[in-house]
C-alpha cells in the first residue's frame, strides 16, 4: 500500500492478514502513525523526520531504525519478531530527546518475547531520556543486556576528518 498526499495522521490498524507493507516514504509531514495489528515484515519510517507518534504493535517486524525521526516522543511496538540484537538496535537508534519519551517494547510481563527484551540493554534507551514502559505504563524492569550503543554522532556530517590507514 503506497499513501500519497499531504497526510500528517494516518491509521490502517486492524487489518490483520490484508496489510503486508505500506510505503510512507511520500509523507515527509506525517506526524502520527498507528499501523498496528497487520501483518507487516518491514517498517521505513526514514523519510518521516516529523513523526512523533508510531504504533507499530501486534506486526511481524524484526528491524525498525527510528534514527532520523529526531521529532519522535511515543513508539510502542509491542507483539513483533523482534531479537535481542534487533531490540538493541532499535533503542540504540532512537533519538535523544530534550523531555521524557514513552518506548513500549512489551504488552506485559507474560509476553512472548519478554525473555528476549529483558537480555536486551534499556539503558541505551532510558540514557536517551525515554521512559520504557509495559502497554500499561508501568516501568519495566532492569534489563540484563550489556550492549552499547556506538560512539558514532547522531549528525555524521560533523565529523571533519577521517584518517584511513594501513588499508
Amino acid at each position: 500500500m503506497i499513501i500519497y498526499g499531504d497526510v500528517k495522521y494516518f491509521s490502517c490498524k486492524n487489518n490483520t492478514i490484508n496489510i503486508v507493507g505500506i510505503d510512507i516514504s511520500n509523507n515527509t509531514q506525517l506526524s502520527s502513525l498507528d499501523c498496528s495489528n497487520n501483518n507487516l515484515t518491514r517498517l521505513d519510517i526514514s523519510k518521516n523526520t516529523s513523526l512523533t507518534l508510531l504504533y507499530c504493535n501486534n506486526n511481524n517486524l524484526t528491524l525498525l531504525d527510528a534514527s532520523k525521526n529526531t521529532s519522535l516522543t511515543t513508539l510502542s511496538c509491542f507483539n513483533n519478531k523482534f531479537t535481542t540484537a534487533g531490540y538493541d538496535s532499535l533503542m540504540c537508534s532512537l533519538p535523544t530527546l530534550g523531555k521524557t519519551g514513552e518506548f513500549i517494547p512489551l504488552e506485559s510481563d507474560t509476553s512472548a518475547n519478554v525473555t528476549i527484551f529483558m537480555a536486551s540493554n534499556s539503558n541505551n534507551a532510558k540514557d536517551k531520556k525515554w521512559n520504557v514502559f509495559y502497554v500499561d505504563y508501568t516501568n519495566i524492569p532492569a534489563t540484563t543486556g550489556t550492549y552499547t550503543c556506538s560512539n558514532i554522532p547522531d549528525d555524521p556530517t560533523s565529523i571533519s576528518e577521517v584518517s584511513l590507514s594501513n588499508i
